[in-house]
């Protein structure tokens, strides 16, 4: 039997389909963006600015709080973000969500979701940008006025350090003393002297931990206005430090009672980069630049010195990635080797800032200040037969860096095989430490406070990040992409994991060997997998008669040419092999 409809029902009705057809009108236009934005080129995609503003603003801004794991486990938000997934044929995770917002633009095409999670970024909020911009105009009352000694017209200060580096934390000047003797001045940034334990500064710089320097540039501890000004030794400005002055012997050990930390103002005379130091020691005549010629003649009496005393030096070379057009969809990813070994220039930096560290820690504990030292425990090292066995260079390196011991934090004394951190939060922490000591006051930090300190490790997981689109390219380029590597040590050899090295690159990686093969033979690899947005690559091994010349990607030759590997001048076999 028909019954009408009441008024009251039609309405409703008409209001239920009415809200049907615009949220159908809403999801068609979406859609209808979405698919035009992915198409478009990177430069004419709208951004987050744009899409917040427009009708799809908050559709997108729920997708990105599941892309970032920052939604509620239930909700309209998490309901709207999984629904618009789900019904643009996508699975309603994280890392399609991160996908979809690269693909419109909302994102840029690379983005490292830790990075972005953590709360670290280049920006800082606009109240500490305030803060450090008064402090800049208005330098606040300096705690060791008193103190404070003048050293810019007394010593001619240099500073070492990457051409592209804008914060020069630390340089070195050289004091002759009455009967020939030599004093080593480390000198490093005063940050100290500007930020006050407790203050808003000084959070955000624990918070951070260090400033980092990933592939695509470097994120400061602090706002660059302070972090490129007065915390920065730059080349003719009077800039407030802490001092270390040693006394060195002539076999390179610290005089008794002959190391001195003051505050000090420095004015540097030259900013040298690596390659002006490398290029300087090599080609100059030592009267020409005396003060260089000692600061390498007591970097190499130092490690003499540790050296008979018990420290290991790991002879491995490292990589450099860095990163061009992070912004672009297929950025230019720059891979190379480093070798501090190789550098004269950097080994007497790494030397002198073991010797400021090994005398701030002395004198941390003759005044008995808590102090964020680090060490590691005795080592139990390879028999010498054991080492000799293995061919000289990253083969015997690694299996000396397998018996080291994980290296611990410790605030009230040093360990024997110990540093003190001269650097970001550490740097600062030993200076407040430090310089209440010597005015007489409390330290402000108790030991177990710095106990408390943790760095990241967002600089090795955003490394990894482009490390695997290094490969992703590659193989993208050509898919025949293949590596030259050296064989380094078994892992576990009953299922054939094994470490390699990748010459020129300078990257180690884990990888199944499934043949017989001795340290420091060659293989050859191609990367058979990527997960860029997981840091993560897989490589496998190429048999030597299906490698093409023309697709070795990296050079390992001067292995051979240093240590004379198995393989002779290290170039691809040909296919008859």
């Amino acid at each position: 039997m028909f019954s009408p409809r009441t008024p009251a029902q039609v309405d409703s009705l008409a209001h239920s389909l009415r809200l049907q057809q615009e949220a159908e009108a809403e999801w068609a236009g979406f859609a209808s963006d979405m698919q035009q934005a992915q198409a478009q080129p990177r430069s004419s995609k709208p951004g987050e600015a744009a899409w917040r503003a427009g009708p799809h603003g908050a559709r997108l801004a729920a997708v990105e709080g599941l892309a970032l794991g920052t939604l509620p486990l239930s909700g309209p938000q998490r309901n709207l973000a999984i629904q618009t997934l789900i019904d643009l044929g996508k699975t309603p995770s994280g890392q399609d969500a991160a996908e979809l917002l690269q693909s419109v633009g909302w994102w840029p095409p690379h983005l490292h979701l830790t990075l972005v999670t953590s709360g670290i970024s280049e920006e800082f909020g606009a109240a500490l940008e305030a803060a450090a911009a008064g402090l800049v105009a208005c330098p606040p009352p300096d705690p060791d006025a008193a103190r404070r000694v003048d050293l810019t017209s007394t010593h001619s200060v240099i500073t070492i350090d990457d051409a592209s580096t804008t914060e020069i934390d630390d340089g070195l000047s050289l004091e002759r003393l009455p009967g020939g003797g030599l004093k080593v001045w480390v000198h490093i940034a005063d940050p100290s002297r500007w930020v006050a334990p407790g203050s808003a500064l000084a959070g955000e710089a624990r918070g951070r931990g260090k400033s980092l320097y990933l592939p695509t540039g470097a994120v400061p501890m602090f706002p660059k206005c302070l972090a490129e000004g007065p915390f920065s030794l730059r080349q003719g400005v009077p800039t407030e430090a802490v001092s270390v002055g040693v006394e060195v012997t002539a076999e390179g050990a610290v005089v008794p009672g002959g190391v001195h930390v003051v505050p000090s103002l420095v004015r540097p005379s030259r900013r040298l980069t690596y390659r002006d130091v490398d290029e300087m020691l090599a080609a100059c005549e030592e009267e020409d630049e005396r003060d260089l010629f000692e600061l390498r003649r007591v970097a190499e009496l130092r490690r003499a010195h540790r050296l008979c005393g018990g420290a290991v030096e790991i002879d491995m070379p490292e990589s450099s990635v860095r990163v061009e057009g992070a912004d672009r969809d297929d950025p230019a990813v720059l891979i190379e080797e480093e070798d501090q070994f190789a550098s004269p220039a950097r080994q007497l930096v790494a030397e002198m800032m073991i010797l400021a560290g090994e005398a701030v820690g002395q004198l941390g504990r003759e005044l008995g200040v808590p102090l964020p030292y680090r060490g590691q425990a005795e080592p139990v090292l390879p028999e010498p037969e054991e080492l000799a066995a293995l061919p000289p260079g990253p083969c015997r390196a690694v299996a000396l860096r397998s018996r080291m011991t994980r290296s611990v934090t410790v605030a009230h004394a040093p360990l024997r095989h110990a540093g003190l951190g001269l650097e970001a939060y550490g740097d600062l922490l030993a200076h407040w430490q430090l310089k209440a000591a010597l005015r007489g006051k409390q330290p402000p930090c108790t030991a177990d406070e710095l106990m408390d300190l943790r760095l990241s490790k967002l600089e090795r997981e955003v490394e990894s990040y482009w490390v695997a689109e290094y490969f992703r390219q590659a193989n993208t380029s050509d898919p025949r992409a293949t590596w030259d590597a050296m064989f380094l040590c078994w892992l576990r050899q009953e299922v054939g994991l094994a470490r390699v090295l990748l010459g020129g690159l300078g990257l180690e990686t884990v990888l199944r060997i499934n043949s017989p093969v001795e340290p420091g033979e060659r293989v050859y690899v191609r990367c058979v997998h990527t997960d860029v947005r997981q840091g993560m690559y897989r490589l496998e091994v190429v048999p030597h008669g299906q490698v093409d010349p023309a697709s070795v990607l990296n050079d390992s030759s001067r292995y051979a040419d240093l240590y004379g590997y198995a393989g002779g001048d290290y170039l691809p076999e040909s296919d008859s092999d």
